[in-house]
C-alpha cells in the first residue's frame, strides 16, 4: 500500500513539473529570461551584449564604444597584441620595401653611355719639348701607342710608297690597320694599361656579356693643355662610374715637358729620361657607406718592337730595379727564357723584399 502512494506521487510530481516548465514561460515570460547565446570563437565580445550591459547601467547605447574596444589584449608572450601586431606589420612591410629596393636597383643597372673619344699627348714635332706622341683612347681608358718624335728613331722598314720611314711605337706594334677599337667589340685588341676591375665588371657583365671595365668607353673628366701651346695636352683624366654608383675608377696619364736649348738638344734628349716616360695613375674610390676591398689586375706594356727578329741575339729582358739606402738604383736583368716553363704553374710563396721596389719593365733589343 506505501509502494503504491510513493509511485502516484511521484508520477503526478513528475506531471507537474513537466506542465509547469512548459506552461509558466507562456504565463510568466518574465520568470523565465532567455540565455544568452555564447560569443563566437576567434571574436570580440558581441555588441549586443555591450549594450545589454549599457541598458542595465543606465547608459544610452553607442556611448563609450572605445571602453572595451580600446582595452589592449594580451598575446601569449605578454605583450599587448596591438603591439605584436604592429610589430609583425612592421617588419613585414620593411622586407617589402627591402626587397622592392633591391629589385628596383637591379632593374636600374645600366651601362655608363659616354662618347668614344680619341686623345693625343705630347706632339710628333720635336721642337715642342716633348720627346713622345701619346694616343689614347677612352675605351678601356688605354693607350693605343706611343711613339717617339726624334728623327733618329725611325723603323728599318719603309712602307711601299711612303716618302719617309715612319717614326718608332714604343708600344702596340701587335695591332693591325684591320683592327678596330670601339665598345663592345667581342674580341677587342689588348692595349697598354688596361685594367680588369672584378667588382664592377661583374655588374657590367650583368647588363650585357660583352660589358667590361675594357671594352666600355669612359668619360674624359678632364684635359690639361700646355700653357705655352694650347694646342698640346699635356695631361687627360678619364672616370668611370660602376652601374650600382658604389665605386668610381680614375685614370690619369700625363708627360713631363723638357726645355731644349738651342745645340743641346741630342744631348738633353739623351740624358734625360723624364720626357720618355708616360705617368700613371690608377685610383678607385668608394662612393658607398660601408667599406670595402677592390682587386685590380693591371695590364702592361704591349706590343714592344722588336726589328730584324731572324738576326737579333736576344728579343726581350725583364729588368727589376731596387732603390738602395743611399737612394742609387740597382737593377738586375732577368732573360726571359729563364722565366718560360720554369714556374710549372706553381705559386710561390712572396716574401718581404731586403730592398725597397722602384721599377720593373721589359727591355728590348
Amino acid at each position: 500500500m506505501e509502494q503504491r502512494r510513493f509511485l502516484l506521487f511521484l508520477t503526478l510530481s513528475m506531471v507537474i513539473l513537466i506542465g509547469w516548465m512548459n506552461v509558466g514561460p507562456l504565463l510568466f515570460p518574465s520568470w523565465f529570461p532567455k540565455p544568452v547565446k555564447p560569443p563566437a570563437k576567434g571574436m570580440d565580445q558581441p555588441a549586443d551584449r555591450t549594450e545589454t550591459v549599457r541598458a542595465k547601467e543606465g547608459k544610452p547605447a553607442g556611448t563609450d564604444q572605445a571602453t572595451a574596444s580600446d582595452r589592449p589584449s594580451k598575446s601569449a608572450g605578454g605583450q599587448p597584441a596591438d603591439k605584436v601586431s604592429d610589430k609583425t606589420t612592421a617588419e613585414a612591410q620593411n622586407a617589402s620595401t627591402e626587397a622592392s629596393e633591391k629589385q628596383q636597383a637591379q632593374q636600374k643597372l645600366t651601362l655608363p653611355d659616354h662618347p668614344v673619344k680619341s686623345i693625343t699627348l705630347g706632339s710628333e714635332n720635336p721642337d715642342s719639348g716633348y720627346f713622345l706622341r701619346v694616343r689614347l683612347t677612352s675605351v678601356g681608358a688605354s693607350i693605343v701607342d706611343v711613339e717617339l718624335n726624334d728623327e733618329r728613331y725611325t723603323t728599318l722598314d719603309k712602307p711601299k710608297g711612303a716618302a719617309k720611314r715612319p717614326q718608332l711605337k714604343v708600344v702596340s706594334n701587335h695591332l693591325q690597320t684591320a683592327d678596330h677599337i670601339a665598345p663592345l667589340q667581342p674580341q677587342l685588341p689588348p692595349l697598354t694599361l688596361q685594367a680588369a676591375v672584378p667588382v664592377v665588371d661583374v655588374q657590367l657583365q650583368a647588363v650585357d656579356p660583352r660589358a667590361s671595365v675594357n671594352s666600355i668607353s669612359w668619360n674624359v673628366a678632364e684635359i690639361e693643355r700646355d700653357p705655352d701651346d694650347p694646342t698640346i695636352n699635356r695631361s687627360v683624366t678619364f672616370r668611370l662610374v660602376s652601374p650600382d654608383g658604389r665605386f668610381e675608377l680614375r685614370k690619369k696619364f700625363w708627360l713631363t715637358k723638357v726645355p731644349l736649348k738651342a745645340g743641346l738638344e741630342r744631348t738633353i734628349r739623351d740624358t734625360t729620361p723624364e720626357g720618355y716616360q708616360v705617368h700613371f695613375d690608377l685610383a678607385v674610390r668608394n662612393l658607398g657607406r660601408e667599406p670595402a676591398s677592390v682587386r685590380y689586375i693591371l695590364l702592361g706594356p704591349i706590343g714592344l718592337p722588336l726589328e730584324d727578329a731572324d738576326n737579333t741575339h736576344k728579343f726581350r729582358d725583364i729588368k727589376v730595379g731596387f732603390r738602395e739606402d743611399d737612394g742609387s738604383i740597382d737593377y738586375e736583368i732577368v732573360r726571359v727564357k729563364e722565366v718560360v716553363g720554369k714556374d710549372d704553374d706553381e705559386i710561390e710563396e712572396l716574401k718581404p723584399a731586403p730592398r725597397a721596389f722602384h721599377f720593373i719593365g721589359v727591355d728590348v733589343q
